[in-house]
């Protein structure tokens, strides 16, 4: 217990974390965020803290401090100065950022930040990157029948050199963000043109399932460039399934009107498809079969088994008026479905002869007229979030700690252009955002993210 004390003891007052930092290079900064062993007290410099490219000699000013009641106490973001511009003719305060590439330092003055005892932070300078970057082009497998033994990577520029992560690449699978696995590569090799990698993987990956694997900012090196990151996928089918499927690709299917058996999205977000007819767009080995009305939902459709379809099924109207008569009375009805949903009637005079024709007329106009003149109620607007965000934790590398985030009518995009949520309402509001993403139980959050609302201040 004596010697746990005495390490704490030893580890005082210490900047636990910063960013950016020296050892990842990044695209574009829009704040500095650094992190403390204690919680602290700052008082910025008269003048600022100067931040200088150290190859183009060009500065930007620390001028202010992110105020806001969602930050730890123990953390402290730092804001650039603001350029004055003008624009139809008055003039306005823009937020810089920094972009040019080159080697960035700064230095804290003794005593600017202080932690809440009033020990006094050392004067310190701290050094970070800003690199161009170029995209990964390609990879392969995207579908094997066999163990994965190796993953190939393609490229449009010739590649010098690679930098592995020590822990090895963090792979998910079957969408288990939650639980991830660490690939370890055995051996690298680049090509004879220097336009593809091949990591042969220490360990072979032999389950059938979706893969997903998180490939980091700068694992690939080009000269003075770095690789963005990418989160590449693959999938391992079963060549000889123990069972054979019903349905083929092309076939419309109806979805059962209730759910049963398992693998149904959680929160019901599948639920909307019940009873519904849908489109086989493919049929995998393993029997799960994608539809092409989802595509656009949760990562290019939902995966839909034997048990959640009733069977094959041809279109019907969704709407449809049915005329019927007794002799006397001749009634239209208006069917959504099998469902009524609305119905009118025309009576014969009993002085009159009855006539088929006149009455099925005037019942359907009357029912026309009916739905014509029937109030449509407003849609209601739902409130949505607009605003700026700054992502201040994340491990996923399609978010950038940081990094200063548009949200526009409560859609938020991420790195990889993916927008969220993938699924159901936009984001409402600050704490709606505070844990946007995907999450394995909720498809709108995730709790390893964490977003703070960027305060404008008046000065």
């Amino acid at each position: 217990m004596a010697k746990d004390e005495e390490s704490k003891e030893d580890k005082g007052f210490t900047l636990v974390s910063a960013d950016p930092n020296s050892n990842t290079p990044v695209q574009i900064v829009d704040i500095i965020r650094l992190t403390f062993s204690k919680d602290i007290t700052v008082t910025l410099p008269e003048g600022g803290i100067e931040v200088t490219n150290e190859n183009t000699k060009e500065s930007i000013k620390i001028a202010s401090i992110l105020e806001n009641p969602y930050l730890d106490k123990n953390v402290v973001i730092f804001q650039f100065e603001k350029k004055t511009v003008i624009e139809d003719g008055k003039e306005e305060q823009k937020e810089q950022n920094l972009s040019t590439p080159g080697k960035y330092s700064y230095t804290i003055p003794e005593g600017v930040i202080k932690s809440v005892d009033n020990e006094v932070f050392p004067e310190t300078t701290l050094t970070f990157t800003i690199a161009t970057f170029f995209e990964i082009a390609d990879w392969s497998p995207k579908e094997a029948n066999e163990a994965v033994t190796e993953l190939v990577f393609t490229f449009d520029k010739e590649i010098t050199d690679v930098n592995l992560p020590e822990s090895g690449f963090k792979c998910f699978q079957n969408y288990q963000y939650l639980s991830p696995t660490y690939l370890l590569v055995k051996d690298t090799n680049i090509s004879k043109d220097k336009k593809s990698v091949t990591f042969s993987l220490e360990t072979f990956l032999t389950d059938f399932g979706y893969y997903d694997v998180d490939i980091p900012l700068g694992t690939f090196i080009s000269g003075e460039e770095v690789s963005m990151s990418k989160s590449i996928w693959f999938n391992i089918v079963d060549p000889a399934p123990s069972f054979s499927t019903n349905y083929k690709d092309g076939d419309k299917v109806r979805i059962v009107e209730k759910k049963c058996g398992e693998c149904w999205a959680p929160s019901g977000r599948m639920d909307k498809w019940l009873g519904k007819v849908m489109t086989i767009r493919k049929v995998f080995s393993n029997g799960i079969y994608l539809m092409a009305e989802d595509v656009h939902e949760f990562y290019g459709g939902w995966c839909w088994h034997e048990h959640m379809i009733a069977g094959l099924a041809t279109e019907q109207p969704k709407q449809k008026v049915v005329i019927t008569t007794d002799g006397k009375t001749t009634l239209a009805r208006l069917y959504d479905g099998k469902k009524v949903i609305d119905r009118a009637e025309a009576k014969c005079h009993p002085e009159d002869k009855f006539d088929l024709t006149i009455g099925a007329k005037l019942a359907f106009e009357r029912l026309m007229d009916r739905g014509d003149k029937k109030e449509k109620p407003t849609p209601e607007v739902p409130k949505t979030y607009n605003g700026k965000i700054i992502c201040v934790e994340s491990p996923y590398p399609w978010w950038t700690v940081g990094k200063i985030y548009e949200v526009i009518d409560g859609i938020i995009t991420d790195d990889k252009g993916d927008k969220y949520p993938f699924c159901g309402e936009p984001y409402k509001d600050a704490e709606d955002l505070r844990h946007a993403g995907c999450g394995s139980s909720d498809l709108r959050h995730s709790r390893l993210n964490t977003f703070i609302p960027l305060v404008e201040m008046p000065w």
